[in-house]
């Protein structure tokens, strides 16, 4: 340090945000702090890598350049050095990649603040599936597009609540790193988990009413679309989800036994045995002619695909679209069938809640509710008669 360095002298001290900075008032004074600053800098640098620490200094002049853009590039660039996967990798470039398109590259971090990250999640809740692959999305901006509300966005199926909230988590690391870096002030991405995230979303599905559910089986049979009918049906009739029904073949139906063998991973209870309705026995007859036992049970045309499930998913949810409009499709989907299963088990004489968990594969923390309450044989005949109780022709015409 210069030994010409004062400490007794007087600065002025002004408050900078959150923040107190020292105002150099002559040239002597500039210089002194200037050096007083390098020392104390060095000495981060040392501690910092010494305890193998990821630490930034931010200067003055720097914070005018805080940008989305630039700093998620230093984000990466520290990340790669980290010991992550590819598919890591791959899931921050993506969460970056819908930061940037929602907020704008040039976006200084320190203004984005609680609101702008709630305006994230419902941007999220609103996007494409795989929207990259549309021919007519590929050159549009998608957050405009959500933000003018599109009508061109009608009738693609959005992303899944679970690809929400992984992106949710990636930001809240992305902008921890921030934050530990005195980039932000505060990280609002934090105040989210899992319960507090997905709670408006979830409860935004509703079930559909049954003369609903007559227009859509009507039009499906008046445009051929068997497929897209028996899809329906049987979910609405099972509760399964739509990952666990396109993922039977045609050995995971027995007929002798009226049960559904279903390899789901949504919980403990998704890798299960379904007990199957009455009336669903001649469905599952036409969707098993001519296919081999490993063939798909539906959809089979579509078994090529890796986007199969996605595929499928904005078939019907463009069906849904083109019965019930617009407005009520929001709230309205694929999801919503398994609703409408949950409402007719709940009526009297029909089952009670421990059936109602066993047969809708719901988590349930109670011990009685463990994986092998599907698979002891004295419950089948229960759980069937159950199930053959509920008369779904109010669904029908």
């Amino acid at each position: 340090m210069n030994d010409n360095f004062n400490p007794i002298t007087t600065y002025t001290m002004k408050k900078m945000g959150k923040n107190l900075e020292l105002i150099a008032e002559n040239e002597d004074e500039e210089k002194y702090l200037a050096e007083l600053q390098n020392i104390i800098i060095k000495a981060i640098k040392r501690d910092a890598k010494a305890k193998d620490l990821m630490i930034g200094i931010i200067q003055k002049d720097e914070l005018k350049r805080l940008t989305l853009g630039s700093y998620t590039e230093r984000f990466m660039e520290f990340k790669k050095r980290t010991d992550v996967t590819d598919d890591t990798i791959s899931k921050y470039n993506k969460t970056i990649e819908h930061l940037i398109l929602f907020f704008g590259a040039k976006k200084n971090l320190r203004h984005i603040n609680a609101k702008d990250v709630y305006d994230f999640r419902d941007y999220l809740f609103q996007v494409p599936v795989n929207y990259q692959n549309e021919t007519f999305l590929q050159d549009k901006n998608i957050a405009i597009m959500i933000k003018k509300k599109s009508k061109f966005l009608e009738g693609y199926e959005v992303l899944h609540n679970n690809t929400v909230l992984e992106y949710m988590k990636k930001a809240a690391h992305i902008f921890n790193y921030f934050q530990a870096n005195s980039y932000v002030y505060k990280n609002y991405f934090a105040n989210y988990n899992e319960d507090n995230m997905l709670k408006e979303k979830k409860s935004s599905i509703k079930e559909f009413k049954k003369s609903q559910l007559k227009r859509i089986f009507s039009f499906a049979r008046a445009n051929d679309e068997r497929e897209a009918y028996n899809f329906i049906k049987f979910t609405l009739m099972t509760g399964l989800r739509r990952s666990e029904t396109l993922g039977l073949t045609v050995e995971d139906v027995d007929l002798d036994y009226d049960l559904i063998r279903v390899n789901g991973t949504k919980n403990d209870f998704a890798d299960r045995l379904m007990v199957i309705h009455k009336d669903l026995i001649a469905l599952l007859v036409e969707q098993s002619i001519g296919k081999e036992d490993d063939d798909d049970l539906f959809f089979a045309n579509y078994s090529s695909l890796k986007t199969r499930e996605e595929k499928v998913g904005t078939e019907i949810n463009n069906l849904f679209s083109c019965v019930i409009g617009a407005e009520e499709k929001p709230y309205l989907d694929i999801r919503s069938l398994r609703k409408n299963l949950a409402q007719e088990l709940k009526k009297p004489s029909i089952s009670d809640i421990l059936d109602i968990d066993a047969i809708m594969a719901h988590s349930n923390d109670q011990k009685t509710l463990q994986k092998y309450y599907l698979r002891m044989e004295t419950n089948y005949k229960r759980l069937n008669e159950q199930i053959d109780m509920i008369d779904f022709s109010g669904y029908f015409e």
